[in-house]
């Protein structure tokens, strides 16, 4: 006797444990199994009271030979079994009990055992055979245990039930929140599919969210982005930042930024894509513009530099550009360095006779032929109204003289070819010397040159210039 209520307890127990982890109906299917399979019951019925008002009592489990169809078409008044809630043992009855033909099932029956549980639900055991009275002593010793697992099953429906409750407020407030961005957020599926969209994408693209919903993104993607965004969604891996232009609706492109994460099956592929779409055409339209003005300054710092630097008239360097370029040149590596300096015969006569003007262009005229008769790294300059001076780095007096040469074959040229009016350049050369440069005396020493050529053949190229303008010849 003992050994067999161990062995009912123990299974049972089992059948009641599942109550933590399983629905009302399964625990009770799995309760009313063991205790058909234990006592030899030929079937089993487990009813609950149902319903707002809680009447009648309806099948949720059964075992046994009873049929499914007879189950679930019954319901059980509560005058049959008012008898069992009041009772906290099982109750053995047999064919001489008042209410035994109401619980007849479809199989011939000769007793049957109720084995109330919970105040609000029974299991009804009921056999061919009649029962022994022991099974009502063991079973009734499992109600207290069976009671609390059925509450248990209840409680973690209730919680199941608020749970979801939250979790569809949760997710509508949630959506709430989405659709409040004025930021896309989207979802595309591994073919590049739009699955999720909130309502920033009409505000951005114009499209409504069913026309772009399982629409491939190419809808919206600038087509000279399109392979570069292709080639990001195929690559992307974990989480990616890019930039990428769309086309509205109307055909306006925007720029925007797109912050993504893939998620990834075993194998690496992409199952899907969550990401946040910014438009960014207000900040890009901004950059253009401070890059826009960078350059502005940029040019105008240059201009200002260069006016700092740069004679206005001849475009030739200055002279305070001179005066700092010759004191770099006090070095060695540069040495030797020689020096010509040059003054336009006749400037004044030309400025009094034909005007400034006229005068400017003879101006003009000099720098160039002065600039096409030295080298690239020679630095030229015009240091007064009329003089002219170069910088010849490393540079001998021989060489230097080679240029000298040049600069007449060149005004020689000049005055045959586009001024037969004359243009006349004296000039004066110096060279420093290596062992003691000093290239302060070394251009005084090219300016008394020149002066020296100025006095040699200046009168003469005056008088020359004279005779020309008094015969109307125009410089």
């Amino acid at each position: 006797m003992d050994k067999k209520k161990a062995t009912i307890e123990e299974t049972l127990g089992i059948a009641l444990a599942v109550g933590n982890s399983l629905q009302l109906g399964e625990m009770l299917t799995e309760t009313v199994e063991a205790m058909v399979r234990l006592t030899g019951a030929d079937s089993g019925i487990a009813w609950l009271k149902t319903g707002t008002a809680k009447k009648y009592y309806t099948p949720v489990a059964f075992a046994g030979k009873i049929k499914r169809k007879e189950v679930i078409t019954t319901t059980l008044p509560p005058d049959n079994i008012t008898c069992t809630l009041t009772s906290k043992e099982a109750i053995l009855i047999d064919e001489s009990h008042p209410r035994f033909k109401q619980f007849q099932y479809s199989h011939p029956t000769k007793s049957i055992i109720i084995i109330p549980f919970n105040k609000s639900g029974l299991i009804c055991l009921a056999s061919k055979e009649t029962f022994d009275p022991d099974w009502c002593k063991m079973l009734s010793g499992i109600i207290p245990r069976l009671s609390k697992a059925v509450e248990l099953c209840r409680q973690h429906r209730k919680t199941a039930e608020k749970a979801v409750k939250v979790s569809s407020k949760s997710e509508s407030r949630y959506q709430e929140i989405l659709d409040n961005i004025p930021d896309i957020v989207y979802t595309i599926d591994e073919k590049g599919r739009y699955s999720y969209l909130n309502k920033a994408c009409a505000a951005v693209t114009g499209y409504s969210r069913d026309e772009m919903l399982g629409k491939h993104f190419s809808i919206v993607v600038h087509p000279e982005d399109m392979r570069a965004n292709l080639e990001f969604f195929k690559q992307m891996k974990s989480i990616c930042d890019v930039e990428l232009r769309l086309l509205t609706k109307t055909g306006q492109v925007i720029y925007t930024e797109i912050h993504a994460k893939a998620t990834l099956n075993k194998k690496g592929r992409i199952l899907r894509t969550d990401a946040v779409c910014r438009d960014i055409t207000w900040r890009r339209q901004l950059e253009e513009e401070l890059i826009r003005r960078h350059q502005e300054l940029s040019d105008l710092h240059d201009q200002v530099k260069m006016l700092s630097i740069r004679d206005a008239l001849t475009g030739l360097y200055n002279r305070h550009y001179f005066s700092e370029q010759l004191k770099k040149l006090y070095h060695p590596q540069y040495q030797p360095v020689s020096v010509i300096m040059m003054d336009i015969d006749g400037l004044k006569v030309v400025n009094d006779t034909l005007g400034h003007a006229q005068g400017d262009a003879l101006l003009k005229a000099a720098a160039e032929v002065i600039k096409s008769s030295v080298r690239v790294s020679d630095i030229v300059a015009r240091i007064g109204g009329d003089e002219f001076a170069v910088i010849l780095p490393q540079t001998d007096e021989e060489k230097a003289l080679e240029v000298c040469r040049r600069i007449n074959e060149v005004v020689q040229q000049y005055n045959q070819q586009v001024s037969p009016s004359g243009l006349s350049i004296s000039v004066g050369l110096a060279t420093s010397q290596r062992e003691h440069p000093c290239l302060s005396e070394t251009l005084k020493k090219a300016d008394d040159e020149m002066y020296k050529d100025k006095s040699t053949r200046g009168a003469v190229a005056k008088l020359q210039l004279i005779s020309r303008l008094n015969s109307h010849t125009a410089i």
